[in-house]
């Protein structure tokens, strides 16, 4: 079930990067594209939530953490900027031959949607470390209480062969 949530997480991470990437297209689309690119992004936030609502039931399903609310809180960020986006479209209307560098700019978007990914991957290993801690800690509980119970056991039984040997 855990490989389930993980999957739709990992799908809702490649879709909000593909929205990210097409509202920064949007602010420097010329008029025509930018009624297809909008299209396009509000189709994918309503798949967006679509997967939220089956992430969200496969969490419940599960009983662990959740992590929806964190998802909701960045798809209503990406939704403003969206709004901000569409609102400013004139402002943004930049002309992609004014700049040389352009491969400069997707080199860099590149670096950091690797460098992000690369953070997830991160985190994911810490969370997975940290709950082979907790699980270890507990099972090093028990063993300490499965020890204790044996010593007094021992000592009873050691207390009963002294007083029947000094009878």
């Amino acid at each position: 079930m855990s490989t389930l949530i993980q999957s739709y997480e990992q799908q809702y991470s490649i879709l909000t990067a593909d929205i990210t990437a097409k509202i920064g297209r949007l602010k420097t689309a010329h008029e025509d594209d930018r009624d297809q690119l909008s299209r396009e992004i509000q189709s994918n936030f309503e798949e967006a939530n679509d997967l939220l609502e089956q992430l969200e039931l496969e969490s419940r399903g599960s009983g662990g953490g959740s992590r929806v609310p964190a998802y909701r809180a960045e798809l209503q960020r990406v939704r403003d900027e969206f709004r901000s986006a569409v609102t400013n479209s004139a402002t943004y209307n930049i002309d992609p031959e004014e700049y040389e560098d352009w491969s400069m700019v997707n080199e860099q978007k590149q670096k950091l949607l690797d460098s992000t990914e690369r953070l997830e991957r991160t985190g994911k290993t810490l969370n997975e470390g940290y709950r082979v801690v907790l699980e270890t800690e507990q099972i090093g509980a028990a063993v300490l209480q499965d020890l204790n119970l044996q010593r007094e056991t021992i000592q009873r039984s050691r207390t009963r062969v002294c007083s029947t040997f000094q009878i």
